[in-house]
């Protein structure tokens, strides 16, 4: 153990070489300011900007990650809910096609059923979902006036498009249900103050001509003779254009519930009372419905009578034929149900114009669907051949609309 010092040699060991390092650290804090000065003054004043500006990447990239994970989510979100919509809008015109047969002669009473079966469904969810703690006392206390509007219109739109779908032939129906696009357009102009670019506007009326070309038939024997259908026709293009104010009203509920609540208002707050004052609006137009079906107001009750029996596959009793029943029915119920869940649930996220072109691409997919042969349908019949080329020009116009965002809306004036 020894250690030479200014040129001697230094016994001492271990002990001798820390009081070396000891004496260097001395020398290096005053020449310097080394460690002592930079775990004193220097460390106190650097440590809390180092800290903040530390803080500062931090929330940056948390937000960052948080803004890309939100993103994907709402991708994701949209991406189901526009695939539940095709899927179950398919489905909901094949089994409403198929419900029609057993019960041409009873809209009224099918119409009815459909809403009663709502109300109870949308509001025995409602309770359970208030009870979970999904809806708060906030959105069951939003104002009803607009959902009011909402119902009566879904009623007149409902049970006039059953009325106007029975007499008119299942190839020309996807045709003229295009009116809905534009009966949208134009009320979400008129009614909200949207405004669309070119570029959109081209892009609807190429997804209106492309489902129209694309639903042109085969068989010439299936063009509508307007002279013989030309009552159900009309019925049916004024059916149209109720459940479109309809959304519209929905659409507003929405929008207004979010800016007042900060939230999303449950969709099954909208469905419940909507469909409350809907079975109100359907008994209120009940002698108008009766009469365009060709029952007196005296003979309503048996009307319904019959309807029921019809309904559960019973009609023979009355000498009617009710083969499909209550099948068929139910599964239109049901398939009607989800499908008006999955179009809201849509409309939350998006408008109801993107709503109504979604619903337009599932109309080239019912033709093919309505290619198989289903029982109590007529053989199926080949597509037109301008069914390719009328998906093409049917997605290209979704490409275009989708090109640019919907401009924001602007309240008219005055």
């Amino acid at each position: 153990g020894r250690r030479r010092k200014g040129g001697r040699r230094e016994r001492g060991g271990a002990g001798a070489r820390m009081r070396v390092v000891q004496a260097t650290n001395a020398t290096c804090t005053s020449a310097h300011g080394g460690p002592r000065a930079t775990s004193g003054r220097r460390r106190k004043r650097w440590e809390p900007r180092i800290r903040k500006k530390k803080e500062r990447t931090w929330n940056t990239n948390v937000q960052a990650v948080e803004g890309e994970l939100e993103e994907g989510r709402t991708t994701t979100q949209r991406t189901v809910a526009v695939s539940a919509v095709i899927v179950s809008g398919v489905l909901n015109l094949v089994t409403h096609k198929l419900a029609l047969v057993p019960l041409a002669n009873h809209i009224f009473f099918l119409a009815q059923f459909m809403t009663v079966s709502y109300v109870f469904i949308y509001s025995t969810t409602l309770y359970v979902r208030y009870k979970r703690g999904y809806v708060t006392q906030e959105m069951l206390d939003v104002p009803k006036k607009t959902l009011v509007l909402a119902g009566m219109f879904e009623a007149v739109g409902l049970t006039l498009g059953l009325l106007g779908a029975s007499g008119l032939p299942g190839a020309v129906l996807p045709v003229f249900s295009q009116l809905t696009l534009l009966w949208q357009l134009f009320l979400s102009y008129s009614l909200l103050g949207k405004k669309y670019p070119f570029t959109q506007l081209v892009g609807i009326a190429m997804v209106a001509v492309g489902v129209g070309t694309a639903a042109i038939p085969g068989d010439s024997s299936v063009t509508l003779n307007v002279s013989s259908c030309a009552t159900y026709l009309i019925v049916y293009i004024l059916s149209l254009g109720f459940p479109s104010v309809a959304t519209i009203f929905k659409e507003k509920v929405f929008k207004d519930a979010k800016a007042t609540l900060g939230t999303d208002l449950d969709i099954f707050v909208v469905n419940t009372f909507s469909s409350m004052f809907q079975g109100i609006g359907v008994l209120l137009f009940l002698p108008v419905i009766s009469r365009l079906q060709g029952v007196s107001f005296r003979n309503i009750p048996s009307y319904m009578s019959e309807g029921f029996y019809c309904f559960i596959g019973q009609g023979s009793t009355y000498g009617v034929d009710s083969t499909g029943a209550p099948f068929f029915p139910l599964l239109y119920v049901g398939m009607n149900l989800a499908f008006n869940i999955s179009v809201l649930r849509l409309l939350r996220s998006t408008s109801s114009v993107i709503s109504s072109m979604v619903l337009s691409s599932t109309i080239p997919l019912t033709i093919l669907a309505f290619m198989v042969h289903l029982p109590l349908l007529p053989a199926p019949r080949p597509v037109g051949p301008m069914f390719w080329p009328g998906v093409g020009i049917l997605f290209l116009g979704l490409g275009i609309y989708n090109f640019h965002k919907a401009g924001p809306s602007k309240e008219k004036e005055g």
